[in-house]
C-alpha cells in the first residue's frame, strides 16, 4: 500500500538539508543537496520555517579526485564525528571505522569503502544515497559493514515516499546506486545424504565454493511427522573446517535430517544454507532498521547479508505488527528504473518484516537468495488497492529459499507465505524452496493470492515442513496457469490446496508425498473449457491421509469437469479420491490413472448429482454416482454404471 505524504516544501538543489526532523521530498530527480552556507542567503534558515544545523555537520570538499576519509584536508571543518551528518559531494574513500549521526551522498558523490581494509560505518541516523555507495572487499578476508545503532523502532512512521528521520535506514533515491558485492560463495546447497543426529561432519552434494572457517550454516528439517516439533528441527552451527565437500561443524547436530524419497526418483536431502557474507548491513536485535530503494537506475547487490531489518511495533493483545513500507530489501515504485537490477546470493535474516519486496519495480532478478528467520511473507509485494493496482513485471526468483517464516502470533498468521506470487506479467519462480513456513489457516510455501492475479512461469519448486500447505491458491480467474514439476512433502496440510472459482490451472508432473491432510485438497470450481487439470501426478499419502485427493467444495454450473490424467495414487487410508462433502454437485474424471488402493469413496453427504467417471485398463469406463442405475459398491459408497469411454472435446494431451 502506498500513501503520499501531505504537502511539504520542495527542497531544491540550492537548499541545505539541515536538522534531524527535517523531511526531504524525494522521488524522480529531486534530491537533497547541500551547497556552502553562504549560498543559502539566510544563515541556515529555510524559507517557510526555522531549522537549526546539526552540530558539527561536515561536507566533503569538492574535487574530481578520490579523497581519503581520514585526511583532515578532505573535510571542511575537520573530520566528522559521532554527532555529525557527513555529506559526500565527490568520491571519498572510507579507510577507517567511523561513527556518525548520518550520511548524505549527493548526486554525483560517491562513498567507496576501502577494498583493502576491514571497514565499519556505524550510523545512528539515515544513510541517503542520491549518488553511489560502493562496498566491494578485495577478498574474503576483508569485511565491510554498515551498522544502524540505537534505532527506536517505536518511532517509525512508515508509508509514504519521503525520507523520514524517524525511520532510520538506508535510502537509495533518485539516481542513487548501490554497488554492493561481497566475496562470491555458494549461497546454499544440499547435504549429500542423511545427516545423522550428533554428527560433527557434514558432506555436501556440491563443492561449497567460498565457504570458510567461522561461516554460520543452517540445516533445514526433513524428518517425519512423528518427530516432535518437526517444523522447528533446524540445526545451526559454525564452520570449523572445509575439506573438499566435507564440512566440520563447531557443534554436533541436534536433529536427524533424513533423505526423503518422495517418488518418481525425486530424493531430497536437507538444504544447507550459508548465512555469512563479508558485506553486511545490519540494525541490532533491539533496534531494527530497513532498506528502501526508489531509483531510476538499476542496482547491483551480490553476496550481501542484511540482518535485523524490518521494524515491528506493539499491536493488539500483546502482539506486534510490522511497520508499513519498512522491510529487509525493498524496491519501491522504481517501475522501469529497476530493470536490469540483480540481487544475487543475498541473505536477509532475523528480520521483523518482509524480506524481499520488489514492489511495482520491474525487471529484477533474484538469484540464490535466502530469507531465514523472518516475519511476514518472505518474498512479497503490496496487493492491489483502490488507489493502486501494484503490478510487478518481468521478475525472476531463481533458486531462492524462504526458510523459517513466522508471524506474531502464529495463530493469527492467516495465509502466511514463503513466496507470495502476485500480480504482473512475465514473472518466473524456478527451482525455489519454501521450508518451515509457520502461521495458521492456509499458511503455505507458495501462494497465489486472491485479487492479485498474475500468470507465473512456475517450475521445479519445492515446499516441505510448512505448517499448512505446500501450495495454496485462492483465485477467481480465467487466466491459464501452468505449474510444472512441483514437489511438496511432509507439510502439515495438503501438498496442494486449490480454490476458489472459475479456475484454469494445469498441474504437470508434480510429486506430493506424506502430506498430513491430502496430496491435493480441491475446493476450486473449474472454468468452462479448459478448466482444471492434474496430469501425471504422483501422490503417496504414506498412510497418513484418508485421501490422496480430497474434494470439499468443487463444481459450479457450466464448469468443465476437473481432470486427473495419468496420475498414480498410493498410501491412502480410505481411497485415492474422496470427500465430496460440500452438499453441491461435483464432477470429476479420472483417466488412465493407477490406484494402489480403492479408487474412490463418495461421502454419504455428497450431492445427488455428483458424478465421478473412471476410465482405465482395470475398470474400463464407468460412472459413479451416489445413487442411480447400476450395481452398488459398498467400498466406494457409490452406484456403478458402465458407460462409453470418456470423451472430452479439446482436452489437452501430454
Amino acid at each position: 500500500m502506498d500513501e503520499s505524504n501531505s504537502e511539504s516544501p520542495i527542497i531544491t538543489r540550492r537548499r541545505l538539508l539541515y536538522a534531524a526532523g527535517a523531511t526531504a521530498l524525494v522521488g524522480g530527480t529531486v534530491a537533497a543537496v547541500a551547497l556552502r552556507g553562504e549560498d543559502n542567503g539566510d544563515d541556515g534558515k529555510e524559507k517557510g520555517g526555522k531549522r537549526s544545523p546539526v552540530s558539527g555537520e561536515r561536507r566533503a570538499s569538492e574535487n574530481s579526485d578520490v579523497s581519503v576519509w581520514s585526511d583532515e584536508a578532505t573535510w571542511e571543518g575537520g573530520l566528522p564525528g559521532s554527532s555529525d551528518i557527513a555529506e559526500i559531494r565527490s568520491t571519498i574513500l572510507l579507510d577507517q571505522d567511523v561513527a556518525l549521526a548520518g550520511v548524505i551522498i549527493v548526486e554525483g558523490g560517491k562513498l567507496l569503502f576501502d577494498p583493502e581494509k576491514d571497514v565499519s560505518l556505524v550510523c545512528t541516523g539515515n544513510i541517503e544515497v542520491h549518488g553511489e555507495l560502493e562496498m566491494v572487499p578485495a577478498n574474503a578476508r576483508r569485511v565491510h559493514r554498515v551498522i544502524f545503532a540505537d534505532v527506536d523502532e517505536n518511532a517509525f512512521q512508515g508509508d509514504g515516499r519521503a525520507i523520514l528521520n524517524t525511520d532510520v535506514g538506508l535510502w537509495v533515491i533518485g539516481k542513487g546506486r548501490l554497488f554492493l558485492s561481497g566475496e562470491e560463495k555458494k549461497a546454499w546447497t544440499r547435504a549429500a545424504g542423511t545427516v545423522s543426529k550428533g554428527t560433527s561432519w557434514l558432506e555436501l552434494a556440491e563443492e561449497p565454493a567460498g565457504w570458510g572457517k567461522g561461516d554460520e550454516i543452517v540445516i533445514t528439517p526433513t524428518g517425519p511427522h512423528d518427530t516432535r516439533n518437526e517444523i522447528f528441527a533446524y540445526d545451526t552451527a559454525l564452520v570449523e573446517e572445509v575439506s573438499g565437500r566435507r564440512v566440520r561443524l563447531s557443534t554436533p547436530t541436534l536433529h536427524e535430517h533424513p533423505v526423503v524419497s518422495a517418488g518418481r526418483g525425486r530424493k531430497f536431502a536437507a538444504e544447507v544454507l550459508n548465512l555469512s557474507r563479508n558485506v553486511q548491513l545490519e540494525g541490532t536485535s533491539s533496534g531494527r532498521a530497513h532498506v528502501l530503494i526508489m531509483t531510476s537506475v538499476p542496482q547491483e547487490v551480490s553476496h550481501v547479508a542484511f540482518r535485523y531489518m524490518g521494524p515491528r511495533q506493539p499491536g493488539e493483545k500483546d502482539a506486534t505488527v510490522g511497520v508499513l513500507g519498512r522491510y529487509g530489501l525493498h524496491f519501491h515504485h522504481c517501475e522501469e528504473g529497476s530493470r536490469g537490477s540483480v540481487v544475487n546470493g543475498v541473505v536477509v535474516r532475523d528480520t521483523g518484516n518482509h524480506a524481499f519486496v520488489p514492489h511495482d519495480s520491474h525487471g529484477i532478478t533474484f538469484r540464490d537468495c535466502i530469507s531465514h528467520n523472518t516475519f511476514e511473507d518472505a518474498y512479497w509485494w503490496d496487493p492491489p488497492t483502490e488507489e493502486a493496482e501494484n503490478f510487478t513485471h518481468d521478475l525472476t526468483y531463481a533458486s531462492c529459499v524462504a526458510s523459517l517464516i513466522q508471524a506474531d502470533p502464529d495463530y493469527r498468521a492467516y495465509r502466511l507465505a514463503g513466496f507470495w506470487l502476485g500480480r504482473g506479467e512475465g514473472n518466473v519462480a524456478r527451482d525455489c524452496v519454501a521450508v518451515g513456513v509457520r502461521g495458521s489457516r492456509d499458511a503455505s510455501g507458495f501462494i497465489w493470492p486472491e485479487f492479485s492475479h498474475g500468470v507465473w512461469e512456475f517450475q521445479d519448486c519445492l515446499a516441505h515442513h510448512c505448517r499448512e500447505h505446500g501450495i495454496f491458491v485462492w483465485q477467481n480467474t480465467g487466466m491459464n496457469h501452468f505449474i510444472e514439476r512441483f514437489t511438496g512433502y511432509r507439510n502439515d496440510g495438503a501438498g496442494i490446496s486449490h480454490g476458489a472459482y472459475r479456475n484454469r490451472y494445469r498441474y504437470q508432473d508434480c510429486v506430493l508425498y506424506d502430506n498430513t491432510r491430502a496430496g491435493v485438497l480441491l475446493h476450486a470450481t473449474g472454468s468452462p473449457f479448459p478448466g482444471m487439470e492434474f496430469r501425471s501426478l504422483f501422490i503417496d499419502s504414506a498412510g497418513n491421509a484418508d485421501y490422496a485427493v480430497e474434494i470439499t467444495r468443487h463444481q459450479a454450473e457450466g464448469a468443465t469437469p476437473t481432470l486427473f490424467v495419468d496420475c498414480d495414487f498410493t498410501g491412502c487410508v480410505t481411497a485415492a479420491v474422496g470427500g465430496f462433502t460440500s452438499h453441491q454437485p461435483d464432477n470429476l474424471q479420472l483417466l488412465n490413472c493407477k490406484f494402489a488402493d480403492e479408487p474412490v469413496f463418495i461421502s454419504p453427504e455428497a450431492h445427488l448429482l455428483t458424478e465421478v467417471r473412471i476410465q482405465d485398463k482395470e475398470y474400463g469406463s464407468i460412472r459413479l454416482t451416489p445413487q442411480g442405475r447400476g450395481r452398488s459398491n459398498a467400498k466406494w459408497n457409490a452406484r456403478v454404471q458402465n458407460v462409453s469411454p470418456v470423451s472430452i472435446p479439446g482436452a489437452r494431451s501430454n
